[in-house]
């Protein structure tokens, strides 16, 4: 798409890239369920559609899973993913990240809580794909999250975007949020914050 090579590829500040953070949700159906056989048809196309017409350049899913049917023997990179994005760095489950331009350096890891993320660079960007831990009792848990993120992951990088399901409980956004808020980055999103 720029014309250069994978080592070369790095996006101007005037390049405009459309992103997209997505919580598949273990493809609607909870960990090791996967699409049912007589809905997995519609929902397939459903999602073809989705991504042919919203055609973000970069994704950073959460709550990924190799395989997308109740059997385990569909892939979803085969079905869906390899269709809109040739670059890919995911996990067996939990984070991914998908793009249509080169990614470098990447790989999945773990925060100290045992959550993965996923990781790499686009043209010049870091690109972080993050699922804080669920669970009314784990609010501490995700602040300390937070903190890990910020002290490790994102520090020293001037340019960035993560992408991630944080879990809030409702009443904690504010203090979660306010963990990134505090270090001067930008939110976005589209259930708290707006688009």
């Amino acid at each position: 798409r720029f014309g250069m090579s994978l080592k070369q590829t790095v996006l101007s500040p005037t390049t405009r890239i459309k992103v997209m953070s997505y919580n598949v949700g273990h493809y609607s159906y909870g960990v090791g369920a996967g699409l049912p056989a007589d809905i997995y048809d519609e929902k397939l196309i459903n999602w073809r559609r989705f991504f042919g017409e919203e055609a973000p350049e970069i994704v950073g899913v959460q709550e990924y899973n190799s395989r997308m049917d109740a059997e385990e023997q569909v892939w979803s990179d085969d079905v869906l993913w390899n269709y809109f994005y040739p670059y890919t760095e995911r996990t067996g489950m939990q984070t991914a990240l998908k793009t249509k331009m080169p990614l470098t350096d990447s790989r999945h890891a773990q925060l100290s809580t045992g959550k993965y993320y996923s990781e790499g660079w686009v043209g010049g960007i870091y690109v972080l794909s993050v699922h804080l831990t669920v669970g009314t009792q784990h609010t501490q848990t995700r602040l300390d999250e937070a903190n890990e993120i910020i002290s490790t992951l994102l520090a020293g990088k001037d340019k960035f975007i993560m992408f991630g399901d944080f879990n809030p409980e409702p009443g904690e956004e504010d203090e979660l949020f306010k963990k990134f808020t505090d270090e001067g980055y930008n939110i976005a999103n589209g259930g708290w914050f707006g688009k």
